[in-house]
């Protein structure tokens, strides 16, 4: 094979030259169609990516919500089994942990009342079961029906509770609901 012939081979212009004119449809249309499947290809991956963040994120809301309530149970416990003049001596390091400002002082109310029925606190279970649902809305072609159907359920639950809701259940109740839920999610 001579210099002349490698050169012709990697030269697209001699090529073209060549074929004069012949060809060019199926070369054209090889060409276009490749590009569009590596777009798609692209755009595919992009799509999986999305996904898989918005469920991850979504999982993440739901794991916050169960923490926080499980921290509110312990808590709630341990200040049964303490026997103190003030009732919010043992509320007061969540107050401070959660940036939680209340006006009638550390009342184990007012912190359900912020770490639990709140939709804008960022640490707030009903805030961040809303979350998780508005993300689920947006992946319901990804999700199993059932998935759906639990997290939907849960929030409207939640949605109308106020504390003396939550009193007449039980706190602890109130909190192992809210626990499953989320070990079920």
């Amino acid at each position: 094979m001579t210099t002349r012939t490698i050169y012709r081979i990697l030269d697209f212009a001699a090529k073209r030259r060549e074929r004069a004119g012949r060809g060019w449809g199926l070369r054209n249309f090889k060409l276009r169609l490749s590009r569009k499947m590596i777009f798609a290809a692209g755009l595919a991956a992009f799509e999986r990516y999305h996904v898989t963040r918005a469920l991850e994120n979504e999982g993440r809301d739901v794991e916050r919500a169960q923490n926080v309530v499980r921290m509110l149970e312990v808590q709630h416990k341990m200040h049964l089994a303490r026997h103190t003049a003030d009732p919010g001596e043992g509320w007061m390091p969540f107050f401070e942990a959660f940036a939680v400002e209340e006006a009638d002082g550390p009342t184990e109310e007012a912190l359900y009342s912020v770490l639990v029925l709140d939709r804008d606190h960022p640490y707030s279970a009903r805030g961040r079961i809303a979350s998780a649902r508005e993300r689920a809305r947006t992946l319901r072609e990804c999700l199993s029906e059932e998935m759906w159907e639990h997290l939907n359920r849960f929030h409207l639950e939640l949605a109308p509770l106020d504390f003396a809701d939550i009193r007449s259940i039980g706190r602890s109740e109130f909190n192992r609901r809210i626990d499953v839920f989320c070990d079920a999610f």
